[in-house]
Parts: C-alpha cells; structure tokens; sequence
C-alpha cells in the first residue's frame, strides 16, 4: 500500500473519529438540557403547587385561636351576660352550657330542654329566656332554676327567638305552626301577631337597637329578609352578606350596629342590616354569634365544629383575649 493511500485512510479514520465525538458529544448536550428541562419543570412545577397551598383560601382560622371545642350535636344560640362580659351561654338542643372564663370551660347548667334561642335582660342579667323545640322557659336567677311557660301562642315550636335590645320586655317569637311573627310588650305575658306576612321557614331574629320597627330575619330558603315597618313588608336584607345567617347581635347601647354569623365568616353592619362588610374568621361556618352587651367589640362566635371564638376589637383580630 502507498503512502498516499495509507494517509488518506488515517484520514478518513480521523474525520469519521471526529465526526463521533461530535454526535456523541451533541447527543450528551441534548441529554443534559433535557435533564436540565426536566428539571427545572418539575421546580416550577413544585414551586407552583407550593405557592397556590401558601397561598390557598383557608378555613379563616389560621390566625384565630379556638378557645375550646363544644361537644354538642348542634350549635344553636349564644349570649352573653351584661353584667359580666366573660360569662357566655351556649345553646343547643340538650340544654344550655355556661362559661365564666370567655369560652375557654364550660359547665351544663340545669336544664336539659332545647334552647334555639336564648335572651338574656341588658337591664337584669338574671333574667334569662330560651325557646326552642316545645319549648318556652324563664330563668330569674341567671340561670340556675327554670320555669317552662305556656305562653298565649298558637304553639310553641319556636325557631326564632329575640329580644329587643332597647326594651327587655319587647320579646318576638316565630311559632312554626302559625308560620308567623309574634310580639310581647310585657315580657311575655300576653302576645299579638306581628302585621303583615312574615318570611317562611325563620330559624334567626335580630332587632335593631332604639328601633324595633327594624328587624332581620335569617330563613332557611329566603336567606336574610328585612324589615322596616314593624314586619308589615320584607324585602332582601343579605346584600353583601354571603349566604343565610341564622344568628343575629345587637346591643343597648349601639344603635344600627349588628353582628351576623354567615357561612364565610362573622359580618358587621352599622347600618342595622343594610349593609355589611367582613368582620373576621372568613371561610368559616360560623353558626351563632353574640356581643356584649355593655362593650360590643367583645364578640363570640361558634363555628359548624363547635369550635368558640372570642374577639375584643369588634372581629379585627379574634385572639380570644
């Protein structure tokens, strides 16, 4: 073999070398930016995932303190005592419980009857009513010993139960078998229907402070009604307010002020119900709501899990302090 043909072979072998450790060089830059692809997909990808669960809607109680958990089937009403703004009172179908602390023990008290709704007197805090289920009782010792009425009602299926927080012997009542809205003006003794058709289906009753003829109705398809007139006419009365609210807070001595337990949270208005605006725990089913009623940035509020709440600056924050 000559020369020439040897070094044209070393060439050929040489460029054909060559031309190997360029593909194989280009497929492992191909290899490594696809790993880098994959990569740098799967952080975005992670990256993402953990910024929409930081970012996530919560339950509305990442920042609250849950003073306690009742262990009730059901969570129904809520006051508390004027005279003392860390007593409270939980009603449910099996009684009442009573808290001395803020919520944070509870105590039966001894009653065992159903207590949808529960008022206590802004001006006597021993006097103390629930109605409920056959129910209408009256407590003149805060609740130590009861006496079960029988009031001049068409029945006494009552689902909504308030008292007007200008007068204590203004008490209102919705009776299921007349589907309507009485009112008492000598706490309790004799009652009148209310005029006008009232909502269907009312599981909770707010009245304004220094006007009665305002009222808030929470039902069970209607969502919130209000009032103007005395309950002669209804008309819408959720506006902001995010779905129905079965529980209503007033007080003496806040005119337009009300608190409302809502299936996103408490809701305030000062407006006595015409409008509304967040009032803190958004996201949560909040069941039933109360306020004191000689300081109302004290709020207390319980959830669909029983869980109880307390606030001291009107829902800004609800550190139970």
């Amino acid at each position: 073999m000559s020369s020439s043909t040897r070094s044209t072979k070393q060439a050929r072998r040489a460029t054909r070398q060559e031309a190997a450790r360029r593909q194989a060089a280009t497929t492992a830059r191909r290899r490594f930016l696809a790993r880098l692809g994959l990569s740098v997909f799967v952080f975005v990808i992670l990256g993402t995932l953990a910024l929409l669960f930081l970012n996530r809607p919560g339950d509305g109680t990442e920042s609250a303190q849950v003073l306690s958990t009742l262990r009730t089937g059901d969570y129904h009403s809520l006051a508390i005592s004027p005279s003392d703004p860390k007593t409270v009172f939980f009603g449910h179908h099996g009684g009442i419980k009573q808290s001395t602390d803020g919520g944070k023990t509870w105590q039966d008290l001894p009653i065992n009857q159903d207590a949808m709704g529960m008022a206590i007197s802004p001006k006597d805090p021993d006097v103390m009513y629930i109605a409920g289920h056959d129910v209408y009782a009256k407590s003149t010792d805060g609740g130590k010993t009861w006496q079960t009425a029988r009031p001049a009602l068409p029945g006494t299926d009552i689902h909504a139960f308030a008292m007007s927080p200008s007068d204590p012997k203004h008490l209102y009542a919705y009776v299921v078998e007349a589907n309507g809205l009485f009112e008492s003006r000598d706490g309790g003794s004799s009652w009148q229907p209310l005029p006008g058709q009232a909502p269907q289906g009312i599981m909770g009753l707010g009245i304004a402070a220094g006007d009665s003829e305002t009222m808030l109705a929470g039902t069970m398809r209607q969502g919130v009604m209000r009032s103007t007139d005395g309950g002669r006419t209804w008309s819408s009365g959720g506006g902001s307010l995010p779905g129905g609210s079965m529980s209503f807070a007033t007080s003496p001595g806040s005119p337009g002020l009300v608190y409302s337990a809502s299936s996103s949270g408490v809701y305030r208005s000062d407006d006595a119900g015409a409008t509304w605006r967040p009032a803190g725990l958004e996201g949560v089913q909040v069941m039933t709501v109360a306020t004191a009623p000689r300081d109302t940035k004290i709020v207390q509020a319980v959830d669909d899990k029983g869980r109880v709440y307390r606030s001291t600056d009107g829902g800004a924050s609800w550190t139970g302090e």
